[in-house]
């Protein structure tokens, strides 16, 4: 949950944010990290990745619009990609198809892996989202 900035006002912007990473950049990531992407050591460090992450583009948002945050503890899950973005959007988005991605390449040490960012608001989230990056009303 985005929520009430410094400056006063008292929107709010419910959303849920993913940190979508393809099979190949998480191979690449874990072993990095000198662990197996396939193992349960594996799959809490690209967990702990995720975190990390999300936390850093949604605070990047927060300073961009004057939010705060208050951030729910984070989930992992494996599947295809259409799968988790169809579970998300059932169970969070009132059924609108808004969202915002951005995508991202590292390069840490010579190996490169590409990393999508997905912000899901509701629709009342939305206005006020464009609203405080100026392109709402």
């Amino acid at each position: 949950r985005l929520g009430p900035g410094n400056d006063g006002s008292t929107a709010q912007v419910d959303a849920t944010a993913l940190l979508v990473i393809g099979d190949e950049d998480a191979r690449t990531i874990c072993a990095m990290l000198g662990v197996e992407a396939d193992t349960d050591t594996g799959r809490s460090a690209l967990g702990e990745i995720g975190n990390i992450m999300v936390s850093s583009y949604v605070g990047a948002l927060a300073t961009m619009t004057g939010f705060e945050l208050d951030l729910r503890p984070p989930e992992s899950t494996r599947d295809m990609l259409g799968a988790v973005v169809a579970s998300v959007l059932a169970a969070h988005s009132d059924a609108h198809e808004m969202a915002l991605v951005l995508d991202s390449e590292l390069e840490v040490a010579g190996e490169a892996c590409t990393l999508s960012f997905m912000l899901l608001p509701t629709p009342a989230g939305v206005a006020e989202l464009l609203h405080r990056i100026g392109l709402g009303d």
